[in-house]
């Protein structure tokens, strides 16, 4: 199996430095002593399905690169054992938004560290959240490693992170099996060679937008239909996302 080196990419990845995420960490602790059962509403995939759920948080683990004892770390990952009392349970972004509010670089993954959404079994999770546990004593207790560095996961190999696709572990672990028998090919290349695909439009601010949306009402309006809609159409193709296409 090969592993991607990523020494050839310095500006893969920002990494910044452990008490950055120690903050995070205890906050999220906290808004589970606050409250570990949250009632959301969310958009289901498809209209029949329920639209809110009941969740309890049960146990919270820290992984990855901070369960190790990192000085520097990417991100924060954690592990939550869920419960839904009600409803259907969300995907773990929603949850996360809800029991801990829109915190960056944060990663949620439902289940236990042998068995989550991540599809990668955690043999370095350390719970840190519990009813009766102490929260506090727990991070504290996670000794710092100066050459603890990132744990390499299979799906390293994919130019892309799982959490920047609507897809799941069995969708990409067949891409991976795709890319090995020569049906796809992907590389990797610097940030820093990346070029923008879109040209300014009268070298305004927001070109890149404004190009971005010519080219979607062209596509919309096709050879022989007009382009002018009316703001109530506006409204309802606004509103008409990729899964929508699809089941038309």
């Amino acid at each position: 199996m090969k592993h991607v080196d990523y020494s050839k990419y310095p500006v893969a990845e920002a990494r910044k430095p452990r008490a950055h995420f120690t903050e995070k960490l205890i906050r999220a602790c906290k808004r589970l002593v606050e409250s570990s059962e949250r009632v959301m509403s969310f958009t289901p995939l498809l209209p029949s399905l329920p639209d809110h759920a009941y969740i309890r948080i049960s146990r919270l683990w820290v992984v990855g690169s901070y369960a190790r004892g990192a000085t520097t770390c990417g991100d924060l990952d954690l592990v939550a054992e869920c419960k839904t009392l009600d409803g259907m349970q969300p995907f773990p972004a929603v949850i996360k938004k809800n029991f801990f509010g829109p915190v960056p670089s944060v990663s949620l993954y439902c289940g236990t560290p042998q068995d989550n959404t991540s599809g990668v079994a955690f043999a370095d999770a350390v719970l840190v959240w519990e009813q009766g546990l102490d929260w506090q004593a727990a991070i504290k207790a996670i000794p710092k490693v100066a050459n603890a560095g990132r744990f390499w996961r299979e799906t390293d190999e994919i130019p892309v992170r799982l959490q920047q696709t609507t897809l799941d572990w069995a969708i990409l672990k067949g891409l991976l099996e795709l890319e090995r028998d020569g049906k796809l090919t992907w590389k990797f290349v610097p940030l820093t060679r990346v070029e923008s695909v879109f040209r300014p439009i009268g070298g305004r601010e927001g070109g890149c937008r404004d190009a971005l949306r010519t080219e979607r009402s062209q596509a919309s309006a096709g050879p022989g239909r007009s382009r002018s809609r009316s703001p109530a159409a506006a409204r309802k193709g606004s509103r008409r996302g990729p899964l929508s296409a699809l089941l038309r």
